[in-house]
């Protein structure tokens, strides 16, 4: 079996108590137990631009990646929608990626997660979707489950994962297997993630750490057959105006593309978010 998860403990960002994580009324997704419905009067729309650059070093050393990607939101009561759109320049090409995502609210336990994405290059996936369920277990914890799948010009594949989350104050621990069922056999990898919420959702800071053959939500074909991979990475969002806030990134990752092939990864991001 190729590529088997190692666990690595994720540190939380000692810092003041400023807001609860589950009190924090944040956006849907992973770390937000079930997403609040808009309120009167509160920004219902999102709009951002984003910036990303990939550096390599080691035995392969292909020009560095550039990724550019606009984003625009709505949320309801019912449902938060986003649509996405990303350019990028990789391997001497350049290509564009289509998604949308849906964000259902369910009940007040339950919230779903939707994608479905369309690309007419090369360097991302001809066809990506996926779909997640997620539950608040109460006591702070939440769950999910679902799956993504993958359609690239020379092969297809799905994805099965999973998390389980837990808040803790100001805090959001999870813990996220992939398992990758191929023909030449199972692939798994996973990532452990620690969020630390500071005076709103819109003000946070995320570390993950991961491992495996693809320890997460990958868009490159060769990233689902490398021997390993090992990432840590830290994101989050920072409020710089009434309605404004950065969005940052950075990470590094050591891949093993072969036996005898490795190199080294280096990731940057910068990017604004305009709420209304």
């Amino acid at each position: 079996m190729r590529g088997w998860t190692t666990s690595l403990a994720a540190l939380a960002l000692l810092l003041p108590a400023t807001a609860s994580a589950q009190e924090a009324g944040c956006e849907p997704g992973p770390g937000c137990a079930i997403p609040r419905p808009a309120e009167e009067g509160a920004p219902v729309n999102r709009a951002s631009l984003e910036y990303g650059i990939t550096y390599f070093g080691g035995g392969s050393e292909p020009e560095p990646w550039h990724t550019a990607t606009a984003e625009l939101s709505r949320k309801t009561r019912a449902v938060t929608l986003v649509a996405r759109a990303t350019v990028a320049e990789r391997f001497g090409e350049r290509g564009e990626q289509f998604e949308v995502d849906a964000y259902p609210r369910i009940s007040p336990r339950f919230y779903g997660y939707l994608n479905a994405g369309w690309s007419p290059s090369n360097i991302f996936p001809e066809l990506r979707l996926g779909a997640e369920l997620y539950a608040n277990a109460g006591g702070g914890i939440e769950l999910s489950a679902g799956a993504r799948r993958l359609e690239f010009a020379e092969q297809s594949v799905t994805i099965l994962t999973g998390s389980v989350g837990r808040y803790a104050g100001n805090y959001y621990f999870s813990a996220r297997p992939y398992v990758t069922p191929r023909d030449d056999g199972t692939s798994y990898s996973g990532t452990l993630l620690a969020r630390r919420y500071f005076s709103s959702a819109d003000s946070y800071a995320t570390l993950t750490v991961g491992a495996g053959t693809a320890p997460n939500e990958s868009t490159q074909e060769f990233e689902l057959d490398r021997v390993s991979s090992r990432r840590v990475a830290a994101y989050g969002k920072t409020p710089v105006g009434r309605g404004l806030g950065v969005r940052w990134s950075a990470g590094y990752e050591y891949e093993e593309l072969t036996r005898t092939l490795d190199r080294d990864r280096l990731t940057g991001g910068l990017g604004l978010e305009l709420r209304f």
